[in-house]
């Protein structure tokens, strides 16, 4: 009988000791609209999201290559209202967290 590998240090649930779900933000991927403040300015890169999430995100226009603008976060950082194709928008931290962008 093979023995069983031994448990890859940092992986799973811990990793170096953060909850890996904590902050979906923190990627090498780039800056993500929860990064932002207000009144500044970007483009849509992509969307991290599948299913639900993304089409719903899609359907209020927020599609890649679009231009926001983030005109307010609440105090406590949750909800994010940003201004996409001329109305404004609120979105929570976790969904902002998934919308990368580059700054314009």
């Amino acid at each position: 009988m093979v023995p069983a590998p031994a448990p890859k240090k940092g992986f799973g649930w811990f990793r170096g000791g953060k909850c890996c779900c904590k902050n979906i933000a923190d990627n090498a991927e780039g800056l993500t609209l929860r990064d932002m403040k207000p009144g500044d300015k970007a483009r849509i890169l992509k969307i991290r999201r599948h299913g639900v999430t993304n089409r719903r995100l899609a359907e209020m226009g927020m599609t890649p290559g679009t231009e926001i603008k983030v005109v307010r976060v609440a105090p406590m950082g949750d909800p994010i209202e940003v201004s996409v194709r001329g109305y404004s928008l609120s979105l929570r931290k976790e969904e902002a967290a998934a919308v990368l962008i580059e700054r314009v």
